[in-house]
């Protein structure tokens, strides 16, 4: 029997105009999957965007962000 969703890990990080949150959920089913959602203020609104990255693909996904931070962070700080 399938069970709830479950949330395995959060944490936020507000920079000015902008909110980012990190969640690690567990589906259901037992997968396990990175949830990374912005919040942004726009006028008197907030647009809200998100993408999910499944375990599956949780290890490419990290290769690759690891190339965009040496090309963002070039000293390594």
């Amino acid at each position: 029997m399938a069970t709830e969703r479950k949330n395995l890990f959060t944490d936020k990080l507000p920079t000015g105009q902008r909110t980012y949150f990190f969640d690690v959920n567990q589906s259901a089913r037992g997968t396990k999957y990175l949830l990374i959602s912005e919040s942004k203020r726009e006028g008197s609104e907030y647009k809200h965007t998100r993408i999910m990255v499944f375990e599956e693909d949780f290890l490419d996904f990290c290769e690759v962000f690891k190339k965009a931070y040496k090309i963002m962070n070039p000293n390594g700080n």
